[in-house]
């Protein structure tokens, strides 16, 4: 019997420490698994935003691959108009020097 008191004593003793270790432990389980969803939400956000950002990133690439295009097309056209503009110019210059020998073969008459 003095056994059986003395390992009671021991338990009640032993009890006192791991009872609030064990709710402490209980209220720190709760916080992780708080913390656990908070991270997976973050995480399943960060995977939205990622895929978001890859479409961005493709649209941007598309658009900038026919601007680039463009301005290509654009440089052409530019140097096609400014051979166009030379030749008128150089047939301005002949036509007024046509003008003036047609001029003088009707004086020479």
């Amino acid at each position: 019997m003095c056994v059986w008191a003395a390992a009671m004593s021991d338990y009640y003793k032993q009890s006192k420490i791991v009872k609030p270790k064990l709710i402490l432990l209980e209220k720190k389980m709760a916080e992780l698994k708080e913390a656990e969803d908070n991270l997976a939400a973050a995480e399943h956000e960060l995977a939205e935003v990622t895929a978001l950002k890859e479409r961005l990133r493709k649209k941007f690439d598309a658009q900038m691959s026919e601007k680039n295009a463009l301005q290509e097309r654009a440089a052409k056209t530019r140097k096609k108009m400014d051979q166009a503009n030379r030749l008128i110019n150089s047939l301005q210059d002949n036509k007024d020097r046509w003008i003036k020998s047609a001029q003088e073969f009707k004086s020479l008459k």
